[in-house]
């Protein structure tokens, strides 16, 4: 079934649709790539069914004729024809910044989930084919207060859809131009060599979406710069332990995997994954990879836990049982409590006082964790307003 975007009434304009997202069609007409849906501060902006005729396109696929219908991208395409067999859609970030979904298209990588299918395109799928060229990822580089002595990178894209995203503007934005791990790299040399920074983080969106790219970037900081501390930070939710094990070889020293929930409504609530089979493999990746960190990285790798919190989303109850669980796989593991603070969705939550993230603490403290930080409060920087997209510097030009 063919898609189409649709735009609620509850618009605000904040433009981040315009600016933050790179329509592959430049806003003529829709192909439903749904790029510009995650991103909606609102959630007003959605893709249905459409049932229009369109015109046929003819493609070649690997080597072999096809005829597609028009106006489609080509990862609709090839799931038409049921060539995406090289594709993990569990790792995915649907806006086109993860690069996840790459395959050659006349001779060149591209994006399939945000290209648009065209007469006599040559596509080519086989994995062997687009290992030729160096994997690519949209990637930004921020350094904020609670990183001192630190530089972080944030690639874009994240296959969560979490209402409480605090840094939206910059995971569910496709805009700009892609980087090789070699070239964001270079580009870090300058500020790594100053010797002012002895960790780099690696954050998102959701950095192990690419993993071939997150394994090279990796691979060659670490190459470069032997005493320097590699963190990333993940969702966990497609962390297997060949690939914490990968991770480990290239070189990252720290990890800090998120626990988001533990029962399977909260992790649906809070990440927006409405597909429970996809939540459920999610959510048990989760509490996996922090099992098997443990059991095999003690005092190989730095690890923390951080645990999100809100009341709107998890109870008490919950947090205490999560501590509890938490304990039982590592009696002193430390754990970052996150205070999720009014933002992207969430906009109307309240902020928690300093009485209450203290209680969330205490719980984890009587569930037998010892060693709890929290960051709340200044320590986590507010994603801006939507309609402060307006006034920011993307758009004084």
């Amino acid at each position: 079934m063919l898609k189409e975007i649709q735009q609620g009434m509850e618009c605000i304009d904040c433009k981040f649709c315009s600016f933050f997202t790179d329509c592959p069609a430049s806003g003529e007409y829709c192909i439903g790539c749904g790029i510009c849906v995650k991103g909606c501060p609102t959630g007003t902006r959605t893709l249905l069914s459409c049932k229009e005729e369109r015109p046929a396109v003819k493609i070649i696929v690997d080597g072999e004729n096809y005829s597609v219908p028009s106006r489609i991208t080509v990862a609709k395409a090839l799931e038409l024809l049921d060539k995406t067999k090289h594709i993990h859609s569990e790792s995915l970030c649907h806006t086109g910044a993860c690069f996840n979904c790459t395959v050659i298209i006349n001779g060149k990588p591209a994006r399939s989930c945000s290209t648009e299918v065209l007469e006599s395109m040559e596509i080519i799928t086989d994995p062997k084919y687009i290992e030729d060229h160096p994997p690519t990822r949209l990637v930004s580089y921020i350094q904020t207060p609670m990183h001192k002595n630190a530089i972080s990178i944030f690639t874009h894209g994240c296959n969560l859809a979490c209402d409480f995203c605090h840094n939206w503007d910059v995971t569910f934005s496709n805009t700009g131009n892609a980087s090789t791990p070699e070239e964001v790299a270079y580009d870090l040399a300058q500020m790594l060599m100053s010797g002012k920074f002895p960790r780099l983080g690696i954050s998102g969106g959701e950095p192990t979406l690419n993993r071939r790219w997150l394994v090279e970037f990796i691979k060659n900081i670490n190459s470069k710069y032997r005493d320097l501390r590699i963190q990333v930070d993940t969702n966990a939710s497609i962390l297997t332990q060949d690939y914490i094990d990968e991770l480990y070889e290239a070189g990252m020293t720290d990890i800090s995997p998120d626990i988001k929930a533990l029962e399977l409504d909260t992790y649906m609530k809070l990440t927006g994954i409405n597909n429970k089979e996809l939540a459920e493999s999610y959510l048990q990746n989760n509490w996996q990879a922090m099992e098997y960190i443990i059991d095999k990285y003690a005092g190989k790798l730095y690890y923390i836990a951080a645990i999100p919190y809100h009341p709107e989303f998890m109870s008490k109850e919950e947090l205490y049982a999560i501590g509890k669980k938490l304990h039982e796989l590592d009696k002193n593991l430390e754990v970052n409590l996150v205070e999720y603070q009014p933002a992207f969705r969430a906009r109307e939550a309240k902020d928690l006082t300093a009485e209450e993230i203290m209680e969330m603490k205490s719980i984890l403290n009587k569930a037998g964790l010892e060693r709890v930080w929290c960051q709340s409060g200044q320590i986590v920087p507010r994603a801006m307003d939507p309609l402060d997209l307006m006034l920011s510097e993307e758009f004084k030009d």
